[in-house]
């Protein structure tokens, strides 16, 4: 998982680190979009959970179209002020695309190694496993 600063310089090492993670047809314009949605606070609530020690408050952004092969794109993240007194981050717990409205597909790559949002898995929008 990766922790960006909440500046422009942030902003722009995340969205290389996620270019970089892209599988299947998902574009460099929805990452992105989602990135900036992440940035800009426009992120959807994904309910709390358990991620490096902490109970955490996780929020998701998309960019693309539900289904479509894998082009969209979404991202789940968390604020964190506690790392570092006086600095903001953006920690990305994983990156995957929706299966349809409600269900995603968590990227091989980029993903925690066991639930919630567990690599490679296909999971709803708390990053419980679904069937």
């Amino acid at each position: 998982m990766a922790k960006h600063t909440n500046d422009k310089a942030g902003q722009e090492r995340m969205l290389k680190a996620l270019n970089g993670k892209r599988e299947g047809k998902t574009t460099e314009a929805n990452v992105k979009q989602a990135v900036n949605a992440a940035y800009d606070h426009k992120g959807k609530d994904s309910g709390t959970c358990f991620i490096d020690g902490k109970n955490r408050q996780v929020l998701h952004s998309s960019a693309g179209k539900a289904g479509a092969g894998g082009e969209g794109v979404t991202i789940f993240h968390y604020w964190d002020s506690d790392t570092e007194p006086g600095t903001t981050y953006l920690g990305v717990i994983a990156m995957g695309f929706h299966l349809d409205n409600s269900h995603y597909k968590i990227y091989q790559d980029y993903g925690q190694n066991q639930d919630p949002f567990r690599r490679g898995a296909k999971v709803n929008v708390q990053g419980d496993p679904t069937a």
